[in-house]
């Protein structure tokens, strides 16, 4: 009996440490965008490289882009002329998002193998995400989304995004630019997370702020 709750303390504590170093990964990121007016592909590319590196456990790093319906089509033109020939926007619930005067759309998202099913989609049409920004525009910190199905899932794994808000300028007249995030399939998450657990231990993670 010490000895698995000696584990089972060891391992939660080494779970959490982890978890917590996303967290300065979507900060860091979030610092990028704070210190430049414009961030490129290429620079997205090399600042989240270092972060997949480290933590293998995410799925993905990216940056949704705040743009007001009206500018769609120019978006989706300058994006095309520079160098993203097939990018377009879409809608994964058109009638969720079919009143809304502006979208958050995914711009980058890094790698891009894997998880390039997913760019251009408005985040504002996934209730899981929409209902995380929409608190993420209220703090100044990390929000995360309830498990849901990703956009680039291919198999049944539940996902989570992990939300920052960017903003220009300050109080009162700052203007939200956009949504720094990170995302993890939670199973393969959590098999990353506590590599090095004893072997007779099992373990789940449970979030209990969602429904059931």
């Amino acid at each position: 009996a010490a000895r698995f709750e000696r584990d089972a303390i060891s391992v939660s504590r080494t779970v959490e440490l982890r978890l917590n170093a996303h967290l300065d990964a979507l900060d860091a990121m979030h610092s990028i965008y704070v210190a430049s007016s414009n961030v490129d592909s290429r620079e997205f590319e090399r600042a989240s490289a270092g972060w997949l590196r480290k933590l293998p456990s995410v799925q993905a790093i990216g940056w949704h882009e705040r743009v007001a319906r009206q500018d769609l089509p120019a978006f989706e033109a300058s994006l095309r002329s520079l160098g993203q020939p097939d990018y377009r926007v879409f809608e994964r619930d058109s009638a969720l998002s079919a009143n809304d005067s502006e979208l958050m759309v995914m711009r980058y998202i890094e790698p891009r193998a894997g998880n390039d099913t997913a760019l251009g989609v408005n985040a504002l049409s996934i209730r899981a995400a929409r209902e995380a920004i929409a608190r993420a525009r209220l703090n100044d910190g990390a929000t995360v989304t309830p498990g849901f199905r990703l956009t680039q899932e291919t198999a049944q794994q539940t996902g989570v995004v992990v939300y920052r808000a960017v903003y220009r300028g300050d109080e009162p007249s700052r203007s939200l630019q956009g949504m720094v995030f990170i995302t993890l399939r939670m199973e393969d998450a959590l098999a990353r997370l506590a590599v090095g657990a004893p072997r007779y231990l099992q373990f789940c993670l449970l979030d209990s702020d969602s429904p059931p």
